[in-house]
């Protein structure tokens, strides 16, 4: 993300839990309990793009598109969510608004820079 312009990148951010909450959970489960976690996070001047990925076989895209799209949400409602989907081949794709890409996406500047461009044009004409 960093070499295609992005101003600030965080991987793998945690969100927590109400001190309280927190407290209660940490009792029963014991540490590292956290509320959500995000794969990647990279902002391109007032753009957040918020990113999950995702390696495993038995992957949920549908179930992963709505789980980002909600994390998303923490980071206002002009943040874009992706979908990285490490074991997916092909050119990015939507699923109810938000592009799922794989690795020839992700390793390749020109195509990911293309693709970043593509979602926030989508957002800022209300296609999004």
């Amino acid at each position: 993300m960093l070499k295609c312009g992005a101003h600030h990148v965080r991987v793998r951010l945690r969100t927590k839990w109400s001190i309280n909450a927190e407290r209660m959970l940490n009792t029963l489960h014991g540490k590292d309990v956290f509320k959500s976690d995000i794969d990647v996070v990279a902002r391109f001047s007032g753009i957040y793009y918020v990113i999950s990925c995702k390696a495993g076989k038995n992957v949920r895209p549908k179930k992963t598109v709505a789980e980002v799209q909600a994390v998303a949400t923490l980071f206002g409602r002009f943040a874009i969510p992706l979908f990285a989907h490490l074991k997916y081949s092909g050119k990015p794709y939507e699923i109810d608004k938000t592009y799922v890409f794989g690795p020839e996406t992700f390793t390749d500047i020109k195509a990911m820079k293309a693709l970043l461009l593509e979602a926030a044009s989508k957002q800022k004409t209300g296609e999004v």
